[in-house]
């Protein structure tokens, strides 16, 4: 793919894309972030796309990479138990604070006991947010092998953190 060709679709449909970006996230960093990964990847797509297939190809690289972040926080939140019942959207008290980070730390800790395979996928998965299909691709593997050896890691980091006492799973 050339340079020139690049260029010429993002100045055909960036503004298209970042509007619709920001549409979906109500964030400007966010937004443009999405915009960016997309021409990124399109990059690598664009010999196989014919050019009426570009743009919607963008739109909906951006709006599943969207939903793929809103998953990714969902989970976390879960994960950490930052809401707790509420309901409601009211900040943070200090002492909720002081242990979402704690938590963290504990986390991050249990992490570090595994072994390197372990670590790798749970970092790839849950702190950069790849999909599974993305690690099966970067690991040579399929993708069930890739969600087996995945769920067998939040096992094994399930077992480290229960080890050490920790309860908030």
């Amino acid at each position: 793919m050339e340079k020139d060709q690049l260029t010429q679709l993002y100045e055909r449909y960036g503004e298209e894309t970042y509007w619709y970006s920001l549409s979906l996230t109500k964030n400007r960093e966010q937004a443009q972030e999405l915009v960016s990964d997309a021409f990124f990847r399109l990059m690598t797509a664009l010999d196989e796309l014919t050019e009426e297939q570009v743009k919607f190809w963008l739109l909906r690289l951006i709006k599943n990479r969207f939903y793929d972040q809103q998953r990714y926080q969902n989970r976390w939140q879960k994960w950490f138990r930052l809401n707790g019942d509420k309901t409601d959207s009211s900040p943070a008290t200090p002492l909720e604070t002081l242990l979402a980070d704690e938590t963290k730390q504990q986390l991050y800790r249990g992490i570090e006991q595994l072994s390197a395979n372990d670590r790798e996928l749970l970092l790839l998965h849950y702190f950069n947010d790849w999909p599974v299909t993305d690690i099966a691709s970067f690991l040579d593997l399929t993708y069930p092998q890739a969600k087996t050896r995945l769920y067998r890691a939040r096992k094994r980091l399930k077992e480290v953190l229960e080890h050490d006492g920790f309860t908030e799973i």
